[in-house]
Formats: C-alpha cells, sequence, structure tokens
C-alpha cells in the first residue's frame, strides 16, 4: 500500500520523543510533522494531506467528538495519554485506539494494525479518498469554515484565493490556492478542467465545442485537461447527455 503521512498533536515532549522514535520504523509510515498546540497541527493540516494522526487523548477528551470535524476528515486516529498504561481502563473508546505514552513497541504495532487494516479494507470498498457526502474545511475571512463536497459545483482561480460556486446559487471566496485545493477534492470526483477551473464531475451535464456545462455555467477546457476529462466520460457507461 501506499506510504501513510502522519503527525505528532500532544503537548508533552517524551511523547513526541517516543512516538517518533516508533514511527522510524514501519516502513510504511512517514513522520511529516510534530505539533505541540492544535492550532498549530490545524494549520498544517489545512494546507497538506495527512492521513493519520497520534493525538493527545487529553485533548480529544477536552473537545470531545468535535474535535473530529476539525480535522478535514481524517478517520484514522490513535490518541496517546499521558496517563500510565494501567489507568486507560478508565477510557472507552469504541473506533479510537488509545495508548499511554509509556506505551511498549508491541501496544503500537497493535495500534497501528489495526488502523492499517481498517485503511486497506477503506480502500476495497472506496477508491475516493473522500466520500460524497463528506466535507471541506475552508479559511474564509478568518474563521475555518465546514462545506460539504457534494454541494460545490466547481471552483474558479482568483489569484491566491478560490471562488466556490455552490449548487445554491452562491459564491464563496476561501483563503486557499487552486494548487492547495485541488490536492484536498481531487481523489473525491473532482476533476481541474483548466489551470483556473475545477469542477465536479458528477455536476457536468455537457461537454460541447471545448466547454462543459453546469447548472447552466459555461466552464472552458484547457487543452491538456482535455484528454483526461473526455476519458472519465467515456469509461462512464452511458457516459453524459
Amino acid at each position: 500500500m501506499e506510504e501513510l503521512k502522519c503527525i505528532i498533536i500532544h503537548d508533552n515532549n517524551d511523547a513526541h520523543l517516543l512516538t517518533t522514535r516508533y514511527i522510524e520504523k514501519v516502513r510504511i509510515f512517514s513522520l511529516v510533522g510534530c505539533f505541540y498546540s492544535l492550532g498549530d497541527a490545524l494549520q498544517f493540516i489545512y494546507h497538506n494531506n495527512v492521513d493519520l494522526i497520534f493525538l493527545d487523548a487529553e485533548i480529544y477528551t477536552a473537545f470531545e467528538i468535535g474535535i473530529l470535524d476539525l480535522f478535514n476528515n481524517i478517520t484514522n486516529i490513535i490518541l496517546v495519554s499521558a496517563n500510565n498504561e494501567n489507568s486507560l481502563s478508565d477510557y472507552i473508546y469504541e473506533e479510537l485506539n488509545i495508548f499511554s505514552k509509556f506505551y511498549s513497541f508491541k501496544t503500537f504495532l497493535s495500534a497501528i494494525n489495526r488502523t492499517v487494516k481498517e485503511n486497506l479494507q477503506n480502500e476495497c470498498n472506496n477508491n475516493d479518498r473522500l466520500a460524497p457526502s463528506q466535507s471541506l474545511i475552508i479559511k474564509m475571512q478568518g474563521s475555518l469554515v465546514r462545506i460539504n463536497l457534494d454541494e460545490i459545483d466547481y471552483i474558479q482561480s482568483y489569484g491566491n484565493y478560490v471562488k466556490l460556486f455552490i449548487n445554491n446559487g452562491k459564491m464563496l471566496l476561501c483563503q486557499i490556492t487552486t494548487n492547495e485545493i485541488e490536492k484536498k477534492v481531487i481523489d473525491s470526483q473532482f476533476l481541474r478542467v483548466h489551470k483556473s477551473y475545477i469542477v465536479s464531475l458528477s455536476k457536468v451535464e455537457k461537454i460541447s465545442g471545448g466547454r462543459l456545462y453546469i447548472n447552466s455555467n459555461e466552464i472552458p477546457i484547457g487543452r491538456t485537461f482535455k484528454r483526461d476529462l473526455i476519458s472519465y466520460f467515456m469509461k462512464r457507461e452511458g457516459g453524459i447527455n
């Protein structure tokens, strides 16, 4: 399977050192960031792809389940507690792995084996990293806003910003570049069709004369992107009208 990019979020230096040492022993893991504060980690996640988070259990407990929404749909999370392993029975998490900062490598392997197994199963069940019903965290006017991917018709470049055109007719100006947002949505039925446009493939109504149409909006197709677009619809049973 592909290399899994992971980060550590913890306020304890011992937890960082031990987790880093164990991660380096696992070939399929790549440690791409270490953070002592949630804010710094969220900024990194906002601009980069992350597959797995080793998260301070106390941070998770403080925010409860709402913290998962901040992680931009990253479902692979392993909690690292500042408590001793003997006290972990007090925690009951049906979906998340948890171990203490004093954990053994055997405990570490047990947790990641479950995570890797689930990751592989998800790849078999769904070729898309993000399901259309899931969401994207976008920075707008200094705030982080969650937008459902299936609400987006298309995305237009606007300098260091992008315009998101939503299926309710609204346009949202977001503080992210076209290349950055492309990395976040490209595996979820979105395709770049022009240097300035990314479209939701499920919303395309017609392709004609070097243009495509979404809700009567005309979008140009770049010469270098046309082949991938046509290939996608040729492979679809029945194509488009």
